[in-house]
């Protein structure tokens, strides 16, 4: 049987101690689908942590849960449609019925509704506006 030199024996374990390292993330199970929120693209959570989160962001559109922009919120891409907001979740599940403030800060205008699937009163929310709605908002979508 030949042996490795010495000089080579570092390099052999390094490559050897990496295979082992890919080969155990290649057979890893996977997270399971509950734990993870399966928002439609452009979706992403932005708060879902407390009752003062962060802001929204510059250049996206947010739907916060309560009153003056708290508690948990969400943040969409610019042009992302949200035919219902309760179909929305949290990282643990949970979802919310509807949003009593949002903030657009997109270059934008926004179209908000009380009911699911663009149905119910509506409201335009043009670019920079912010607003504590009077009614829940159940959906909304670039007009």
């Amino acid at each position: 049987m030949a042996t490795v030199p010495a000089v080579l024996r570092r390099p052999v374990a390094a490559f050897a101690a990496l295979g082992l390292a890919v080969a155990a993330l290649l057979v890893a199970p996977a997270a399971p689908a509950s734990a993870a929120a399966a928002n439609p693209p452009g979706v992403h959570i932005l708060n879902q942590a407390g009752e003062y989160g962060p802001e929204c962001p510059t250049g996206w559109f947010c739907l916060f849960n309560g009153l003056r922009y708290t508690w948990w919120s969400f943040a969409a891409l610019p042009g992302t449609d949200i035919p219902d907001l309760s179909s929305l979740k949290f990282s643990n599940g949970a979802s919310i019925d509807g949003s009593w403030s949002y903030s657009n800060r997109t270059l934008l205008t926004y179209c908000v509704y009380s009911e699911p699937d663009y149905r119910g009163n509506s409201f335009a929310a043009v670019p920079g506006f912010t607003w504590d709605a009077g009614w829940a908002i159940k959906s909304a979508k670039p007009c």
